[in-house]
């Protein structure tokens, strides 16, 4: 039996790499480590270019840039000398999980460092610059990114604004005259759909997970609805007819309606790239996962993007998570041929997170000797 083992990052507890190193350590206790094939995932949120490095055999650029709050730090992107081109994860710089525990505050957040990231490239003659935006911190429209490639924000008075979400509202018009110089060739990739703003837009659901209250996001939808009407006026887009426009607090939005950026379903651009159908057609089981995982999983996240693949192909699946919040019924509706925690007994959220790595592989020595022993009663049976 080949088994494919495609995990996705566990959030705060390991990489994608990692953990399907955890997981294929376990298992190749019982089962012949020639039958298992080490795939690690990527959605775009944290640890997407590590693990785009390990299948495209590139070694990460590290560069000096800022976080989101303006701290300096190292931040890694790919380049593809042949093809020119880059692969930059905005989380390395502008995500929630690089603040290292640091207070949230999303109304002077922002996308600088991520913009620094695409500006190294560009310098390096990037003809192409592929952008994965998950795991953010922000919501500042992607002021910052624009801002390190040359495009001012100006109020009434012609004044350049600072490139932060406070100063949504303050934006009267947009100077693209100094846009550096191939910074149209970027394509946002991304699984988010929401609109720009709006109950389902940017502000609304992503904003209490980078800590902003009631107050503040009604003071950041104002600044979202006012910037998205500057756009139309001046560039003739209606961000809201533009799906992911949302996209890691209104990067896909801002991006798109100023400089023409492209935006792209990532995960279905990431299969495409690794050839993934192709991997899950060579083996008889795949073994995926990530965190958590909930009926919400369904909509375009990495772990439906692997059961719909696996389903074309005829393949069985095995989901593997911290959280499991799903029924019987309802991991069946979604694909899985079965579903599991991988945490060993009752502890609290710090512990399960910290034990990740530990859990990855004790599950796999359990599930491994569960398969050798099916497999070697269906032989007999035959």
């Amino acid at each position: 039996m080949k088994i494919l083992l495609a995990l996705n990052s566990f959030k705060g507890s390991c990489s994608s790499l990692e953990a399907n190193n955890a997981l294929r350590k376990g298992l190749a206790g019982t089962l012949n480590p020639d039958s298992l094939t080490t795939f690690p995932l990527c959605d775009g949120g944290d640890g997407s270019v590590l693990a785009l490095a390990h299948h495209l055999h590139l070694k990460p650029v590290w560069i000096t840039a800022s976080d989101a709050l303006g701290h300096e730090l190292k931040a890694p992107y790919l380049f593809e000398q042949e093809s020119s081109t880059a692969y930059i994860e905005m989380a390395a710089a502008s995500g929630l999980a690089v603040l290292n525990g640091r207070e949230k505050n999303i109304w002077i957040s922002n996308t600088m460092g991520t913009g620094e990231l695409v500006q190294h490239a560009l310098k390096r003659k990037a003809r192409r610059v592929i952008l994965m935006v998950g795991g953010s911190a922000t919501n500042d429209a992607g002021l910052g990114i624009m801002h390190r490639l040359g495009i001012r924000f100006l109020d009434k008075k012609g004044r350049v604004l600072d490139p932060v979400p406070a100063n949504l509202i303050q934006i009267h018009a947009v100077d693209t005259r100094m846009e550096m110089e191939g910074s149209r060739t970027i394509e946002i990739w991304t699984d988010v759909t929401n609109p720009f703003y709006g109950p389902e837009g940017a502000v609304e659901v992503y904003g209490p997970q980078k800590g902003a209250g009631p107050p503040i996001r009604k003071k950041l939808e104002k600044g979202m609805i006012h910037f998205a009407r500057v756009i139309h006026n001046q560039f003739g887009t209606d961000l809201q007819k533009v799906k992911g426009s949302g996209a890691a607090g209104g990067i896909g939005g801002g991006m798109h309606g100023i400089m023409g950026c492209t935006i792209h379903h990532g995960t279905s651009r990431i299969f495409e790239l690794l050839r993934f159908r192709e991997k899950v057609q060579a083996h008889d089981l795949v073994i995926t996962g990530e965190g958590a995982l909930d009926f919400q999983s369904r909509f375009g996240k990495l772990v439906h993007g692997v059961l719909k693949t696996a389903g074309k192909c005829g393949k069985p699946v095995i989901g593997l998570c911290g959280s499991l919040q799903m029924n019987t019924a309802q991991n069946r509706k979604m694909g899985f041929s079965a579903a599991f925690s991988i945490v060993r007994g009752p502890e609290d959220l710090e512990t399960a997170i910290k034990m990740g790595k530990e859990n990855l592989e004790a599950f796999g020595a359990n599930l491994a000797a569960l398969i050798r022993v099916v497999y070697s009663s269906s032989s007999r049976r035959e």
